[in-house]
């Protein structure tokens, strides 16, 4: 280990009232705090360019784990796209023969026909996760419905749906679209008693 004592000499000129005089102080100091703060500084500036290589290696792996997470996600939607319009093409298939097929007269063959096509068609959705709402009937909920109009009847009681405007639909139990619905409301009296 080095030396850590610095002789410092000073000099001082007095100079009072019987005349001048000169005083030479020696002083013995230790430094083992700066030489230890010096030896820590240098070894801090010889690992800093370890921990800048480690940043610039750690900012690197990052961008290829973003780069190869956009990749998959890609993937991933290429892959429920072309599952959806695989399951799809059947439908297709039948308007196709439908078209092919239809002729003059033949209006109830093809009506039969579009309905075939469209439960074929509902049931590959629902074989994928969708789920028709059942409202008609039912205790108006508007978690599931949204009112579009109320009507007076005789027949459902108020707060339930009287008739579905549009179906709505859940997807894997997750509100895809609200069911519109017309709700029933109590029907006034025409004659009031006086």
């Amino acid at each position: 280990m080095p030396d850590n004592k610095v002789n410092n000499a000073i000099e001082i000129e007095i100079d009072d009232d019987n005349g001048s005089s000169k005083e030479e102080i020696k002083q013995d100091t230790e430094q083992p705090e700066n030489q230890a703060a010096y030896a820590e500084t240098s070894q801090e500036i010889e690992e800093k360019p370890d921990y800048y290589d480690q940043y610039l290696r750690m900012q690197a792996e990052l961008q290829n784990y973003k780069r190869r997470i956009e990749q998959r996600m890609q993937e991933w939607r290429l892959y429920a796209a072309k599952e959806i319009v695989s399951q799809l093409l059947p439908v297709i298939d039948d308007f196709e023969i439908l078209f092919n097929h239809h002729r003059e007269g033949t209006e109830e063959i093809c009506v039969d026909g579009v309905k075939m096509i469209y439960n074929k068609l509902l049931s590959s959705l629902v074989e994928l996760g969708l789920e028709p709402i059942e409202a008609e009937g039912k205790q108006f909920d508007p978690n599931l419905h949204e009112a579009v109009m109320a009507e007076e009847s005789d027949e459902v009681e108020e707060g339930r749906v009287l008739k579905v405007w549009q179906r709505g639909f859940l997807y894997k139990d997750t509100l895809l679209r609200p069911a519109k619905v017309i709700t029933a409301k109590a029907k006034k009296d025409d004659v009031k008693d006086g």
